[in-house]
């Protein structure tokens, strides 16, 4: 939940939310504002500005009689002013480590976690890809971890596939030795690598490529992680049409 978030927008929603959350920090011995960080001038500050609310404020709001436009545009004032006020003090809060979920139901607030290990293990496991041509230098690539039957999917840990390939002029049958040509690797200069996010996607090899070979590798990916991706595919070759 974002610190906007936090602090309802709607008026009728805010008058509930200053109300119980000024009762809610100062209940309890040590008071819930002091055990989550809070100072005595901060929890007293919360306080009169929820009684100066709720004892002259909101009650004009919401008489027909008393509502004026200056009434109206003073309660939308107070409500930026609570924001502001109140906004740095949930930080505190939510960062303090006697904070608990019944803290952040009252005050509408979500618990600082610790941040997520970061993972060091290689992308296990080959892409099983199929590569259909679709006429007019147009290949479409699909995707899946070897074993899965299904749809194209991802496998654990990747987010993406990186492809490596690399056209042959020469032949049109899709031969992993064909001619004098000699079947690059990954690393070979001249290969061309590009990143996929999806696990279905078009390869544009462009007309100009039209009965020309491709050569293609394919292994997973994972786009903030690149040094744990996985190992390359079998070479596959395929004539673009």
């Amino acid at each position: 939940m974002s610190d906007r978030s936090r602090i309802p927008k709607a008026i009728g929603d805010f008058n509930g939310y200053i109300n119980t959350t000024a009762n809610y920090l100062a209940a309890g011995t040590p008071t819930n504002g002091s055990r989550l960080g809070l100072t005595t001038q901060n929890i007293s500050d919360w306080a009169a500005k929820r009684l100066y609310w709720s004892a002259t404020l909101y009650p004009k709001y919401i008489n027909p009689l008393l509502s004026t436009k200056a009434i109206k545009d003073e309660v939308k004032n107070k409500m930026v002013e609570f924001r502001t006020f109140a906004q740095p003090l949930l930080n505190i809060v939510a960062a303090s480590p006697n904070a608990t979920e019944a803290d952040a139901n009252a005050l509408n607030f979500v618990l600082n976690r610790a941040a997520p290990t970061e993972p060091n293990t290689p992308i296990a496991g080959l892409v099983d890809f199929t590569v259909e041509t679709l006429g007019g230098g147009e290949l479409q690539f699909t995707c899946r971890p070897i074993g899965d039957g299904g749809r194209a999917s991802k496998a654990e840990g990747a987010d993406s596939v990186q492809v490596a390939w690399r056209f042959l002029d020469t032949g049109t049958t899709p031969n992993p030795n064909p001619g004098p040509d000699v079947i690059p690797t990954p690393s070979d200069f001249g290969t061309v690598k590009d990143i996929f996010t999806k696990m279905k996607f078009l390869f544009h090899a462009g007309d100009v490529n039209v009965g020309k070979r491709i050569v293609i590798f394919v292994r997973w990916w994972n786009t903030k992680h690149p040094e744990l991706a996985g190992p390359w595919s079998a070479v596959r070759v395929v004539v673009v049409s």
